[in-house]
């Protein structure tokens, strides 16, 4: 689906437009090279984005399991007696 938004853009790099004011005609062309061309760098920047993402959740997941490490015991000392005095908030 959403090669649809970028299939435009695609022929448009490859579009070739000439203009012969002589005769009023315009010839639009396609050169498939460009068009090919468009498409690989498209898909190797979606690649290193990717990869990029990748690697930032792994530096991330890295960086919480240390955190984690560094927790360690945590001592909760709860008292259940508060109320003994007649409070009753």
């Amino acid at each position: 689906m959403r090669l649809i938004f970028v299939l435009p853009l695609l022929l448009a790099a490859g579009c070739d437009v000439q203009r012969d004011a002589a005769n009023d005609q315009t010839t639009i062309g396609f050169n498939e090279q460009r068009i090919g061309n468009a498409v690989e760098d498209v898909g190797n920047t979606v690649g290193d984005a990717a990869s990029e993402v990748g690697n930032a959740t792994v530096d991330a997941g890295r960086m919480i399991g240390n955190e984690l490490d560094n927790v360690g015991d945590v001592d909760v000392n709860l008292d259940v007696n508060r109320n003994k005095s007649g409070n009753s908030h």
